[in-house]
């Protein structure tokens, strides 16, 4: 992890581990095979809920129980990552290309507004989507 213009001591000591402060701002980073897992203390493994995150790439990481509620992610890129049990609740995208990655995201009818997914991906997560605004789909 590279953070090249977080001021001293914003997210380094924040990153890891349960009651710790949330990461508040990222910019300009690449994380490559991290793995931010939870302690299995019913707390997500990193907080990210609220951060904003411009041009953060996750490449080749497992994120499982990673917390990005309400949190604006800029131009960020997840290619090769697994999601698992990732908070996205009322989070905002822009540009955010989760190509490439595996998805196993908990999500509101908003939450995938502004990302970039492939047609293999959109297939696997219709029926999450279909379920958060309320669609039914039924072959009878």
């Amino acid at each position: 992890m590279t953070p090249k213009h977080d001021s001293p001591g914003e997210t380094g000591d924040r990153l890891a581990g349960t009651g710790r402060p949330p990461v508040r701002r990222l910019r300009d980073v690449l994380m490559r095979d991290v793995r931010l897992i939870a302690t299995g203390l019913g707390e997500s493994s990193v907080n990210f809920r609220g951060a904003a995150l411009t041009e953060v790439t996750f490449r080749d990481c497992e994120l499982s129980d990673v917390d990005f509620a309400s949190a604006t992610l800029t131009r960020c890129t997840l290619p090769g990552s697994r999601l698992t049990r990732a908070d996205f609740s009322r989070v905002t995208l822009d540009q955010t290309d989760l190509r490439g990655a595996e998805l196993g995201l908990i999500i509101d009818s908003g939450s995938l507004r502004g990302a970039i997914v492939s047609t293999g991906q959109l297939v696997h997560i219709a029926p999450v989507l279909a379920q958060t605004m309320g669609i039914i789909v039924s072959d009878d």
